[in-house]
């Protein structure tokens, strides 16, 4: 029987390419645990993320964006945001935009 699951190493790197592909620098792969939360962040260029296992909730101070497994979000530069995993944890690659050069 054929599997058309991907792993999550695969995942991983897939999201790699595209975040490189879109102008973002090498990323990494950070787990959480159930309900945990990050601190209040905020960059000065914009934000790739992408949930390789899980559900994602990213707060800004106008919405709450729910992102699940195998989808993306890009948060604009100077966003403000906080995410949070949800009930199973979450599993998820996060790259910031490279530096223009001028």
């Amino acid at each position: 029987m054929h599997s058309t699951v991907m792993s999550n190493d695969s995942l991983v790197e897939t999201c790699k390419a595209k975040a490189l592909a879109l102008g973002f620098k090498k990323g990494h792969h950070r787990s959480l645990d159930p309900y945990q939360s990050s601190r209040i962040e905020c960059f000065p260029r914009s934000v790739f993320c992408f949930v390789v296992h899980g559900r994602l909730d990213v707060h800004t101070p106008k919405s709450i964006f729910c992102v699940s497994q195998g989808e993306e979000i890009v948060l604009p530069e100077k966003q403000l945001f906080q995410i949070s995993a949800g009930d199973q944890g979450a599993q998820i690659y996060v790259a910031v935009k490279s530096k223009k050069i001028t």
